[in-house]
């Protein structure tokens, strides 16, 4: 780092959040210096992509910010998947798609889905009698005859898909913490199975940071993380994490 004027600071910040123990502020040579920093990966950095930024400022309150990003991989295969971010939109949203594939990750808009219905596990909606967004299986009743009609949606219809898979839902208590340390397979499936709460077909209400772990038609069972929301209204989405055994 060269600067015209004194040096006042180097700072190193981690999503916008300063890592304290790499500021700097005492410099051998007021006007340059030689910075060095070191980050050691946690359990919850893996499979992410993680955003530094050091900044720099002189004197006279002059400001320079650098981003930086590192990829964290897995030093062994992981034997779930792991989507970060997705954008699950109600039944009037034209930003996201409500339909999830827990196989592929992937997610589908209502426009075709009939003929993606047999990788459909998950259904997302907003109701308005209750001001929530709900996540479903395929094969719950109210989604099929109130949500996703024939009246609305025309071939795509839920009740014109050739195949509803069952996908059964557990809505628990669990930190973003405990989220970000689940490290395989059986974890994720332990939450499912070590659960008291009654397996249904619906999420029911969902709110920031709430958390469900399903158990798709072909026994793979995930973990979804509530994020945020983009709004509270049927034409709005809910950005998640999920985590499911491949």
């Amino acid at each position: 780092v060269v600067s015209e004027n004194d040096l006042k600071y180097i700072k190193t910040f981690l999503d916008q959040t300063e890592i304290t123990a790499l500021t700097k502020e005492t410099f051998d040579t007021p006007k340059s210096d030689t910075y060095n920093f070191s980050y050691q990966p946690t359990l919850a950095d893996a499979d992410k992509t993680l955003s530094f930024t050091i900044e720099v400022m002189d004197v006279l309150g002059n400001i320079i910010k650098q981003p930086y990003s590192l990829s964290i991989i897995r030093s062994q295969e992981a034997d779930f998947s792991a989507y970060f971010d997705l954008n699950l939109g109600a039944q009037r949203s034209t930003l996201a798609g409500p339909f999830f594939n827990a196989s592929t990750g992937e997610v589908y808009v209502t426009a075709g889905s009939a003929s993606k219905s047999a990788g459909i596990d998950l259904v997302t909606f907003y109701s308005g009698s209750t001001n929530s967004y709900n996540i479903t299986s395929p094969t719950f009743t109210n989604v099929i005859n109130n949500v996703y009609t024939v009246a609305a949606y025309g071939e795509d219809a839920m009740s014109n898909w050739t195949t509803r898979k069952q996908t059964l839902i557990k809505k628990i208590t669990l930190s973003r913490e405990e989220f970000d340390l689940l490290a395989s397979a059986n974890d994720i499936q332990s939450l499912y199975t070590s659960s008291s709460v009654s397996a249904l077909e619906t999420s029911n209400g969902l709110a920031n940071n709430n958390v469900i772990v399903f158990k798709t038609a072909e026994d793979k069972y995930g973990v979804l993380y509530v994020k945020s929301r983009s709004g509270n209204s049927n034409t709005n989405y809910i950005t998640v994490d999920i985590k499911v055994q491949k």
